[in-house]
């Protein structure tokens, strides 16, 4: 569903100090550690849609990155990070494509990766390459990962869960949990839920989920 913009949405854009345009984001390739003044993991959503998942991700602690390709909807994410979370200093959205994601970040830079609810691209198998899960964007994400990070997936599209599980298992990623029922999962809870996952839980959808791991190097 496209996003439509808002009154605000120039405004939030322009005045927003939570939110790098591609340009401005690709100076920060290998230092993003430098960016938020930590030693700590940090990790990357993309496709952050309005925001909520990575918000609450800060909220627990951690250094997030939200990207986002469309900027309508990074414009909603940046104004509920900041009239709902105060503008956390450990959470940056970024407007720009997942393709861009190897002149963003540097090798090994990054400890994990989320990805929620991505666009199915149903249509046949020429759209296939444009899904996060292919084969091509699992190889740039196992380039910016550390050895042993991480990489989480969950989906209300069998046929996308399908495809991406098959894809997995000739990558570079060890899968570590996998189900087609995650709100059934004793584990749960331990991230929080986006907002699409809220209204297709409600709706009876059951959500797909994989968790997977960095192989180490050699």
């Amino acid at each position: 569903m496209r996003t439509r913009k808002k009154k605000w949405t120039d405004s939030e854009l322009a005045q927003s100090k939570i939110i790098k345009f591609y340009d401005d984001a690709v100076t920060q390739k290998g230092k993003w550690h430098d960016f938020f003044e930590t030693t700590d993991d940090i990790f990357l959503e993309i496709g952050c849609g309005k925001g909520r998942f990575s918000c609450e991700m800060s909220k627990k602690g951690k250094f997030m990155i939200a990207l986002e390709r469309d900027s309508k909807v990074i414009a909603c994410a940046s104004r509920l990070a900041r009239t709902s979370y105060d503008s956390p200093q450990n959470l940056i959205f970024v407007n720009a494509e997942a393709e861009k994601i190897s002149e963003i970040f540097a090798e090994h830079e990054l400890s994990g990766i989320f990805m929620n609810f991505s666009d199915p691209w149903e249509g046949g198998k020429k759209l296939e390459k444009k899904r996060l899960t292919h084969n091509g964007f699992l190889e740039n994400y196992s380039k910016i990962l550390r050895p042993g990070g991480i990489l989480s997936f969950r989906t209300d599209n069998a046929a996308l869960f399908e495809f991406s599980i098959k894809q997995l298992k000739e990558s570079r990623f060890e899968i570590i949990r996998i189900s087609e029922d995650f709100h059934s999962e004793p584990y749960f809870g331990e991230t929080p839920m986006t907002e699409y996952e809220i209204k297709f839980a409600a709706l009876g959808n059951k959500i797909h989920y994989v968790e997977c791991k960095m192989k180490a190097l050699g």
